[in-house]
């Protein structure tokens, strides 16, 4: 899986947005093609704790739970949840449930962010 654009709510107030572009390929990406309507409300989902993500977004494809010296030492699990060719890795600490940060962005290496502003509802 390839993730080349990143999404982090901290402190739930403030909000960043990294958008780290891979190199293009030779063939014109099909992310290139006008998205409409959104896959992820991302902004419905700030300031949410994992469980209320879970309920809205539904059953993750793959979970990384972190072990209890994991949780100790602050390392954060992440659920992963795919729809279509588009995938969203939510990064959470287990002890209190708190998001730490959003992941977004298509199964293969794409050249052009602008599909994912609207698929994440940034638009």
């Amino acid at each position: 899986m390839a993730y080349n654009h990143i999404i982090t709510f901290e402190n739930e107030t403030i909000f960043f947005l990294f958008i780290i572009t891979c190199l293009a390929t030779t063939k014109p990406p099909e992310s290139a093609k006008t998205i409409t309507g959104y896959v992820f409300d991302l902004p419905a989902l700030k300031g949410k704790n994992i469980d209320a993500v879970t309920k809205s977004l539904g059953k993750p494809s793959e979970e990384l739970k972190p072990t209890a010296l994991e949780i100790k030492n602050h390392i954060t699990g992440i659920k992963f949840l795919t729809r279509g060719k588009y995938i969203l890795d939510v990064e959470y600490f287990a002890d209190s449930k708190k998001v730490e940060s959003y992941f977004l962005g298509e199964k293969d290496i794409v050249a052009d962010y602008k599909p994912l502003i609207a698929i994440g509802n940034f638009d």
